[in-house]
């Protein structure tokens, strides 16, 4: 199967919007602070801090992963199941564990269920489990009606527990060990995509340029509308559920752009590492406080370049040879496989 380009990059911004999320914009809390600054500029600075919505980027990391796992199989008749969850589970599963334990030192894992970011890896490590059942479901039904029956059953489990979204403030992970049905949906999309994104046309530099605005944009209301509507149906299940669609629409152009023209050598290099940035982060910002070294709010500069420094490091010694690792463990599963149906 040909490489996609683009991707990499994509997740890469993805990972600095989860990590600007997460530890805010440098300088905003103090110019928030600063008693010269009011009316309409302490608006619009309040409003520039809502930009970078985390959660919607976790989205589209799983419209991304869903693309990703069924891209290369949409050709197969079946799926080899050891080499498949040795490859996909080891890739995914060392990094997480070591970067989970790390985080745990800092206290900066979080609590059961969600365990801060890891929320989203446990849900990933779910769809991988069972995508092999999803593989066979396709043979017989189309992508787009198991998109459909996804989106049914989230939709009603979020009806039939509004108290769940209440009590934890309309996040995202809020109906904990159950939170993977209510991203089943967006994930199911990226499958989809991976065999539809040929249906779309290749847009113009301006037509991607406006399509990328709207979806910054369209994340930046979705951050205001959950903070301010008194209404469960505002909280980040519900929304970013719906911002998954044109968020698919949104991939599919990008794919079809980077088929003729290359994206940036630097952000498909650190697409590579994203994962590393995403999982890692939290116990930068855990170290801070841990060993309190200075006050928060003056330190965003330098808890995000040693974010970025120890991610690659971590990408470097701990991610990427779990790749090699996985890729040797399952290349190794798919040769006896082979073996044994000769014998």
């Amino acid at each position: 199967m040909k490489r996609i380009k683009g991707l990499d990059s994509i997740r890469f911004i993805c990972a600095i919007y989860v990590l600007l999320g997460h530890f805010g914009i440098p300088f905003i809390p103090n110019l928030m602070k600063n008693p010269n600054i009011d009316g309409l500029l302490l608006n619009l600075i309040k409003f520039f801090s809502l930009t970078f919505n985390g959660p919607a980027a976790v989205i589209v990391f799983f419209i991304i992963s869903g693309f990703c796992i069924n891209y290369p199989y949409q050709q197969e008749k079946k799926i080899d199941l050891l080499p498949y969850y040795s490859r996909r589970l080891l890739r995914i599963g060392i990094p997480a564990i070591i970067a989970a334990i790390i985080c745990y030192k800092f206290n900066s894992l979080g609590e059961f269920p969600d365990y801060g970011v890891f929320w989203s890896i446990i849900c990933e490590v779910i769809y991988y489990l069972i995508f092999p059942i999803l593989f066979y479901i396709r043979k017989r039904i189309k992508w787009q009606y198991i998109v459909i029956g996804a989106y049914i059953i989230c939709f009603t489990t979020l009806l039939l527990n509004p108290g769940l979204l209440i009590a934890r403030s309309n996040g995202y992970p809020a109906m904990g060990i159950f939170t993977w049905v209510i991203g089943l949906p967006c994930w199911l999309l990226g499958c989809w995509l991976s065999e539809n994104y040929y249906r779309f046309t290749t847009p113009t530099v301006t037509k991607i340029w406006v399509l990328r605005f709207c979806m910054v944009i369209g994340a930046l209301l979705l951050n205001i509308i959950k903070f301010h509507a008194q209404t469960v149906f505002a909280s980040n299940c519900y929304m970013l559920n719906i911002f998954a669609i044109p968020g698919t629409m949104w991939l599919a152009y990008e794919i079809m752009y980077f088929e003729h023209v290359n994206p940036s050598s630097l952000l498909e290099k650190g697409g590579k590492w994203s994962y590393s940035l995403y999982i890692i982060h939290p116990a930068i910002i855990g170290f801070f406080i841990y060993y309190k070294i200075g006050d928060l709010n003056n330190m965003q500069v330098p808890i995000l370049i040693c974010s970025l420094v120890f991610a690659y490091v971590f990408y470097l010694i701990i991610e990427k040879p779990s790749h090699k690792f996985s890729s040797f463990v399952s290349k190794k599963l798919r040769t006896k496989s082979k073996l044994l149906l000769q014998n």
